[in-house]
C-alpha cells in the first residue's frame, strides 16, 4: 500500500478520491464532504446539488437499512463523480426489486428512486457482508 493509498484508507482525501466513514448523525459532515468534493472537481452548481443528493440518499438508507454506519468513497473520474457506499447491515434478500425502482415508493422509499432520477448510473451490491450502492453523477 503507498503513501498515498494508507491516506485515504484512513479517511485523509486525494485531490481526485475521499474516503469518509460515517454513522447514525453525521449527515451534516457527509453533505459537506460531498458538496466540497464535487466543487474542487469542476462541477457547476446544479451537479454539486446532484451530487449532494446522491450522497446523502445513499448514506440515509445505509444508516437506516444497514446497521446505522458504513463509508462512503467519491472520486472523479472522465466527466464523473462517483458515489459508492457501504455497510455492515443484512444485505436485501431480493436486488430485483431495487432494479426496478421507477416511483417513489409509499411515504418512505424515495431514496433509490432519487438516486435512480438524478444519477447516470446506480448499482447495487448485496449479501451477508452488507450492501454497496454506488452511483455516477456526471460533471463538467
Amino acid at each position: 500500500m503507498g503513501d498515498a493509498d494508507r491516506h485515504v484508507a484512513k479517511g485523509w482525501s486525494q485531490p481526485d478520491q475521499v474516503e469518509r466513514p460515517f454513522m447514525a448523525g453525521q449527515l451534516h459532515e457527509v453533505r459537506d464532504v460531498a458538496a466540497s468534493f464535487a466543487t474542487r472537481c469542476g462541477a457547476t452548481p446544479g451537479q454539486v446539488d446532484a451530487v449532494l443528493l446522491v450522497a446523502s440518499e445513499l448514506v440515509v438508507n445505509a444508516v437506516r437499512h444497514g446497521g446505522g454506519r458504513g463509508e462512503m468513497r467519491l472520486w472523479h473520474d472522465q466527466g464523473s463523480v462517483w458515489c459508492q457506499v457501504t455497510d455492515g447491515g443484512p444485505g436485501f434478500a431480493d436486488l430485483r426489486w431495487t432494479q426496478n425502482v421507477t416511483e417513489p415508493i409509499g411515504r418512505g422509499g424515495r431514496g433509490l428512486w432519487i438516486v435512480r432520477t438524478v444519477a447516470e448510473a446506480l448499482t447495487i451490491e448485496s449479501g451477508e457482508q452488507g450492501t454497496t450502492a454506488t452511483a455516477r453523477v456526471l460533471i463538467g
